[in-house]
């Protein structure tokens, strides 16, 4: 792990300065952490688990150069062997992510937008394909891109409270990616599927547990407790007969979600750049100003 530290303070100095904070050295014990601008990431040698936690304030939300180092952070824990399973998780207390920073796409950046795109996929066929076991230990809201992200993991955690889960792109005038419509099919079926797409619905932690858009609800105190059971449950079995499993599961729409990457972040973002899409945006990010102005 000291190795992976390493890597990670000099592929983040190289990607931008102003994305490495800080790195802890290695503890005496099998405990390593570390921190980046905008993650902590802890390392149990002697559980094979690594944690990476969001840590961007208010909301965990998606700039470039938060995807960028994310995925700098998940490609170099993917090439410790030693890792053997990856908990996704928030230092937020209230929220896991609420998705895409909305104001990258006001400018009409083309080329930025479409990095961006490309970016957040890329991230999202990694974590999909992983042959780690992966965990979303979901502590609060976690909206559209956020769910994304908790899509891919082989295992969703959510601590029950007054949170919302799911994807309401369609309220803001987006069309869902076909890959995203397709995880979520997979996931909750056809007709949940479908129609909570086309509503841009958001459910309560009761609510995704019924409709299987989370595996697990559990009380936020005891999340700690349930992710390690979890993870010890998935450890039990051989990384070879579980991998090959999930890669009959998942391998079809990961190919295709690589070879219509260039067409689906086109699209996406030639969407994102149309005037009315660009007002819709305006309006809905004066209201979430104008809302946290009056609490």
């Amino acid at each position: 792990m000291q190795q992976v530290a390493s890597f990670l303070r000099s592929s983040l100095a190289r990607a931008s300065p102003l994305l490495y904070q800080r790195a802890l050295p290695p503890a005496s014990s099998s405990l390593c952490r570390f921190s980046t601008k905008y993650f902590n990431v802890s390392y149990d040698s002697g559980k094979s688990v690594a944690t990476v936690q969001m840590n961007r304030a208010p909301v965990n939300s998606f700039t470039l150069d938060f995807l960028t180092e994310m995925s700098i952070v998940l490609d170099k824990l993917h090439n410790d062997k030693q890792i053997r399973a990856l908990v996704l998780a928030s230092t937020l207390p209230r929220t896991f992510s609420a998705g895409f920073d909305l104001g990258e796409f006001l400018e009409k950046k083309r080329e930025r937008g479409l990095q961006f795109f490309e970016t957040f996929q890329d991230i999202c066929s990694r974590l999909y394909s992983s042959p780690l076991v992966t965990i979303a230990a979901i502590n609060g809201h976690c909206i559209a891109g956020g769910y994304v992200l908790a899509m891919t993991c082989d295992h969703r955690i959510m601590a029950n409270g007054p949170f919302k889960v799911g994807l309401n792109e369609t309220e803001l005038g987006l069309a869902l990616p076909y890959w995203i419509g397709a995880m979520l099919t997979n996931i909750a079926g056809p007709r949940v599927a479908e129609r909570a797409s086309q509503l841009g619905l958001l459910f309560s932690p009761e609510e995704a547990k019924a409709a299987h858009l989370v595996d697990q609800l559990v009380d936020g105190s005891q999340m700690a407790q349930a992710v390690d059971s979890e993870v010890e449950r998935w450890l039990k079995i051989p990384d070879a007969a579980r991998q090959l499993t999930k890669a009959n599961f998942r391998q079809q729409l990961a190919e295709q979600q690589v070879a219509r990457k260039k067409d689906e972040a086109e699209a996406f973002v030639s969407h994102f750049m149309k005037d009315s899409i660009q007002r819709a945006l305006t309006s809905y990010m004066e209201q979430m100003k104008s809302k946290k102005s009056k609490k």
